[in-house]
């Protein structure tokens, strides 16, 4: 695993040795970014379920302005924290160690607001709609943010979801990548 573009291009990421996360591949995160190129400089970033910080790392490597990593496994919390000193982004980054919903609530209390969104739940847990579900309710959208959903094949969403609209979708194998954007009534 490693960052594919920017300014920390090249530099390797490292991944939790236990089965505690699924990292997103560098095909289907390549494909990802060469969907969105060049949209994240001074963009700010929200990486649910962040795991090693995979997604939230390439889009500071490529210009965001900063990005916010929620993840709840204290097993993991310390190779995000080495993966982001070791890509030279603590200065632009902060980590919340709790679960999504708890984090949610924390970024509304401070009125932080995202252009991106990315959320790639554990497969097969049932929990994909529902976390789409609650970010949709959410005080933490942009008119404009752009909600990047990676998941697996087998739980698939289709059309709105509440305020969030499906606007592409891609397959890679047993990966979906859902992009979702803000519905203007």
């Amino acid at each position: 695993m490693r960052v594919i573009g920017g300014k920390a291009k090249g530099r390797k990421l490292l991944s939790d040795k236990g089965l505690n996360t699924r990292p997103t591949a560098d095909k289907v995160k390549e494909s990802i970014f060469n969907i969105l190129p060049g949209y994240f400089k001074d963009k700010e970033v929200l990486d649910l379920f962040a795991g090693t910080g995979n997604l939230g790392i390439e889009a500071l490597s490529r210009g965001a302005l900063k990005a916010v990593f929620i993840e709840s496994s204290r097993h993991v919390l310390p190779v995000l924290e080495k993966n982001l000193k070791n890509c030279g982004f603590t200065d632009i980054s902060q980590i919340i160690g709790t679960t999504v919903d708890k984090g949610i609530k924390i970024l509304e209390r401070r009125r932080n607001r995202f252009d991106f969104i990315f959320l790639d739940p554990p497969y097969r847990k049932g929990i994909l709609k529902d976390t789409l579900m609650r970010v949709s309710r959410s005080e933490i959208l942009k008119d404009n943010t752009l909600v990047i959903a990676e998941h697996s094949y087998s739980e698939m969403v289709e059309g709105e979801i509440e305020r969030l609209i499906l606007t592409d979708q891609r397959r890679y194998g047993t990966t979906l990548i859902s992009f979702f954007e803000l519905k203007t009534n």
